[in-house]
């Protein structure tokens, strides 16, 4: 292997999907504010956008709501990384789990290893001649 080849470190497989997430910062007592995950998840944390900033190391209460699962898995995430996107105002978010649930991160595991997907539905059939 080549030295300039990046090392895989995560502890999880990551899926890409799409899922409502919710949030709001540990320190601060108000409703949860909406957010969207844009680009991955695993049973160790997700990436989500977000018109709000957050410096590494915050701490936020999440809520992710996954497509065909009706319990949606709540968690205390770290802020690991943000990133301004480079067109308007939004910010990608990268935050690990630090209090999940045994169970919530079950189901997460379960999720990403099933790489389940909002189904593509399938053509429609031609009528015989």
């Amino acid at each position: 292997m080549s030295r300039w080849m990046a090392i895989e470190r995560r502890r999880f497989p990551r899926l890409t999907c799409r899922a409502s997430v919710q949030y709001r910062d540990l320190l601060q007592p108000r409703a949860l504010q909406a957010a969207d995950l844009s680009r991955d998840l695993s049973a160790g944390g997700l990436q989500f956008q977000t018109a709000q900033f957050f410096s590494r190391y915050r701490r936020l209460v999440i809520q992710v709501t996954l497509p065909g699962v009706p319990q949606p898995v709540r968690t205390i995430a770290q802020v690991m990384w943000t990133r301004k996107q480079p067109l308007g105002d939004l910010w990608d978010v990268g935050a690990h789990f630090v209090e999940i649930t045994a169970q919530d991160r079950g189901l997460l595991a379960d999720y990403v290893e099933r790489g389940v997907h909002v189904p593509t539905p399938a053509p429609a059939s031609r009528p015989s001649v």
